[in-house]
């Protein structure tokens, strides 16, 4: 309570009150401060966050075939056993003879039917592209071959190099220039091309003899 008797009492009490209420407000304005600040910092990162993984998938999409060039020449050169190689070689033959099968079968497609990119719509792009046809897709047709291919040989290998192949398709559509049923269906017709290798006699004969000749001269050249 108040003291009416002595005023310099009172004096003392409302210049303690106004005191602790100085501090109080100065440390809510701290604290409010720091929060800003940490939301701010927290945003920034964030959107640094962001912006690194959209370089990420930028990435993919632009050089992410280059994976399916080091498989090849790494699985036709590495060494080990002779039966070893032989099924490497024949699964990596197999897997070429598909990619050509998909080279043909993408043009004759593109001469059909030339269907516009994304962008071409007035969708925004995060690549740089041509306006050839979006469908099919050959970065996707070209992956799902080769790794439907390795899978009906190593299956292991395969299923990794096709989910790879799904990424980087997903990458494209992410970055406006493939739509994602180019991808869905650039899919299914790298797994046919892969099929229609695997399941005929002279294509899938052709890819062991290549295999067999090639292991076979290497073992020649090693005894001399």
């Amino acid at each position: 309570a108040i003291c009416k008797k002595r005023p310099c009492c009172n004096n003392r009490l409302v210049e303690g009150l106004h005191i602790v209420y100085s501090i109080d407000v100065r440390t809510m304005k701290k604290e409010r401060d720091d929060m800003v600040q940490r939301f701010f910092k927290i945003l920034y990162y964030a959107c640094r966050g962001r912006h690194l993984t959209e370089k990420a998938v930028i990435v993919l999409a632009k050089f992410g075939f280059v994976v399916y060039i080091l498989y090849g020449v790494v699985t036709w050169l590495y060494p080990g056993r002779a039966a070893e190689r032989f099924e490497r070689r024949r699964a990596v033959a197999a897997a070429a003879l598909s990619l050509g099968l998909t080279v043909v079968a993408a043009a004759l497609l593109r001469k059909i039917w030339r269907r516009p990119r994304p962008f071409m719509s007035g969708k925004t792009a995060l690549l740089r592209h041509g306006n050839s046809p979006s469908f099919p897709s050959n970065h996707t047709i070209h992956a799902a071959a080769i790794g439907a291919a390795v899978m009906a040989y190593r299956q292991k290998e395969g299923t990794s190099l096709l989910l790879w192949g799904l990424a980087q398709g997903a990458a494209r559509v992410y970055c406006g220039v493939h739509y994602a049923s180019d991808i869905i269906g650039s899919v299914v017709l790298g797994a046919a091309c892969a099929l229609a290798v695997c399941r005929s006699k002279v294509l899938a004969g052709a890819a062991e003899r290549l295999a067999l000749f090639v292991t076979t001269v290497e073992e020649a050249l090693k005894r001399y």
